[in-house]
Parts: C-alpha cells; structure tokens; sequence
C-alpha cells in the first residue's frame, strides 16, 4: 500500500511540469546583462523572439530550418537542467533549432518568475541571463 501511495504522490507532482505552458505574461521586452533586447511575442498561438541591439531595430532571430518555436519536451528540459535544479525549480520552455526561451518559478516561491535564453548549439545549451523589462 505504501508503494502505490508514493508512486500516486510522484505522479500526482509530475503533472503540473507536463502541463506548464507559457502564459501571455511571458511576452514582454527582455534585456541581456550586456544590453541586448528581445521581445517575445504570440501571435495566433505561434511564439515568437526577436531580437533587437541597443537601438536597432527588431528582426527575427534567423536559422536555417525548423525555425517555429514549439514546445520544449520533458527529456530535453532535463537535458538543460541538472536534476537539483529541477526538482527546486517549475520550468517551461519553447524553442526552435538555434535558441530557446526558459520561464521558471522556483517551488518555494511560486509567484517569482525568473527568464533566460538558451542558445542551442551542438548538442549543448549555453544560458544568457535576462530580464523582463516590460509586459505585453
């Protein structure tokens, strides 16, 4: 009986990291430590991030193919993240080939949202720092 109480209350904890998606309080402007702006943007349930130097202009962030930004499966948000980090850590990502975009809300203090890229690259992921300037 023990057992199946535990593999309930695993499960039962599993559930809201299979079903987080991106809220439209995720699109904004984020800035980078070195001053580079992105918007993050939905359009018709379609994601997307530009990108926008200090005082340029926004462009969309190019790459060769699979350009559309989906989803970002469980096995690839634990190939990001160390497994201490999740099991503190409620996190949602989108990405496409060349970069993704991470939201997430540290379990102890679920109301704080904390953003960062991911700029995907051999297999690896290198983490940009970011903040959210403005809402959407």
């Amino acid at each position: 009986m023990k057992k199946i109480l535990l593999l309930l209350a695993l499960t039962l904890t599993a559930i809201p990291a299979l079903t987080a998606e991106m809220a439209d309080s995720d699109a904004g402007i984020y800035e980078t430590l070195n001053g580079i702006h992105y918007r993050l943007s939905q359009t018709e349930g379609k994601w997307t991030l530009a990108d926008k130097e200090a005082g340029g202009p926004l462009a969309k962030l190019d790459c060769a193919s699979e350009c559309d930004y989906r989803k970002t499966t469980e096995a690839e948000i634990q190939s990001y993240f160390s497994a201490t980090m999740l099991e503190n850590l409620d996190v949602v990502c989108i990405q496409n080939m060349v970069m993704a975009f991470c939201r997430y809300n540290p379990k102890s203090n679920p109301m704080k949202k904390i953003a960062i890229l991911l700029a995907l690259f051999d297999g690896k992921a290198a983490l940009i720092p970011i903040r959210q300037v403005e809402q959407q």
